[in-house]
């Protein structure tokens, strides 16, 4: 069964149409979660996560930011396996306080192969 690796914050959930892009991209695959913590990681312990997410042939999905992890990932996925991040090209605006707030919607989601 084909792995699929999602990154993601560890406070942040997955919404209903990501796991559908999810599902049509990859169908019945086997996800596995690496939560990244809410305080962050140092660059460190990025490159280290790095390594030993491509010890085995998968495709992996970045969802929140963690910077030297995905420069980490693009050096050496072309022996590995496809890595993709979660792209919404739409935006909303919403006034609050006199102030213009961009806020990504729930719909718009989809992959881009990096």
């Amino acid at each position: 069964m084909k792995v699929v690796k999602i990154v993601i914050n560890e406070e942040h959930r997955l919404l209903k149409c990501q796991h559908e892009v999810l599902e049509k991209t990859f169908g019945r695959a086997w996800y596995e979660y690496i939560q990244i913590p809410a305080g962050g990681m140092t660059a460190k312990e990025q490159v280290e996560l790095a390594g030993r997410m491509w010890e085995e042939e998968c495709d992996v999905v970045v969802v929140s930011p963690a910077p030297v992890l995905l420069t980490e990932l693009v050096k050496v996925k072309k022996k590995k396996g496809k890595l993709y991040v979660f792209v919404n090209d739409k935006r909303e605006k919403i006034e609050k306080d006199g102030r213009i707030l961009l806020k990504l919607p729930a719909d718009g989601w989809y992959l881009w192969e990096v």
